[in-house]
C-alpha cells in the first residue's frame, strides 16, 4: 500500500491487514487493532478512554548504525518517538510530525514500505488522563542527512544508540523488539 495515501478507516485497515507479521505476537497485535479500529468510531480520538491509535517511529541515522530514543518525561524510560493523532487518521504524516515535534529532525524518508511493527500497550493513569490502552502502529524511518537534535518538553534527553547500547538501558520489551528486527535488517 502507498502509505502517503493513509487518511481514512478503509486505508488504515488496508495498511493493517497488509502487514505480515513475523510472529505470534505481532499477530496478536495487529489482529487488536484491527478490531478496536472496527469497533470505535472514536479510534483516532484521545477522548476516547479506553484507548486510542497512536503512531510511532523507530529512527535510525544516516548510516543506519543508531537509533534515536527519547527519555520520555511522563514514562521514565527510553522509548522511540511518537504520540496522539489529534484526530489525523495520516499515521505516516503523523509519525513524522511528531518525530520533528520531539526531536528537531524534519529530513526523514520511510525505510520499508507500510508497517515496520506493532504494539498495544497500557498507559498509565497521569493527571486528569485515566489508565488507557495505546494502539501504537510503528514505522521505519532514516534520517537522510546529519541535523542536530532539539530537545522537547516532552522529553529529559535524546540520544542516538547503538543497538548494543540500547540492550543496556531502561526501556520496555517493545523497543528491544524494534531493535532487534532494526538488527535483523543490517
Amino acid at each position: 500500500m502507498d502509505t502517503t495515501s493513509l487518511n481514512s478507516k478503509e486505508s488504515l485497515l488496508q495498511l493493517l491487514f497488509e502487514y505480515k507479521p513475523p510472529c505470534q505476537e505481532q499477530l496478536h497485535y495487529r489482529d487488536q487493532i484491527i478490531h478496536f479500529i472496527q469497533d470505535h468510531s472514536d479510534y483516532l480520538s484521545r477522548k476516547n478512554f479506553y484507548g486510542h491509535l497512536t503512531p510511532s517511529a523507530w529512527v535510525i541515522d544516516t548510516a543506519g548504525e543508531k537509533a534515536l530514543l527519547t527519555l520520555h518525561r511522563k514514562i521514565g524510560l527510553w522509548l522511540q518517538l511518537g504520540g496522539h493523532t489529534d484526530d489525523n487518521p495520516d499515521l505516516l504524516a503523523v509519525a513524522l510530525r511528531e518525530v520533528h515535534e520531539e526531536s528537531g529532525l524534519n529530513k526523514l524518508k520511510l525505510v520499508i514500505p507500510g508497517i515496520f511493527d506493532v504494539d498495544v500497550h497500557t498507559i498509565p493513569a497521569i493527571g486528569q488522563d485515566p489508565s488507557h490502552y495505546h494502539f501504537d502502529i510503528r514505522f521505519l524511518l532514516q534520517l537522510q542527512e546529519p541535523q542536530p537534535l532539539v530537545i522537547s518538553e516532552e522529553s529529559i534527553d535524546l540520544g542516538w544508540f547503538t543497538a548494543e547500547e540500547i540492550h543496556q538501558l531502561d526501556t520496555d520489551e517493545s523497543v528491544y523488539r524494534l531493535c532487534k528486527k532494526w538488527q535483523e535488517l543490517q
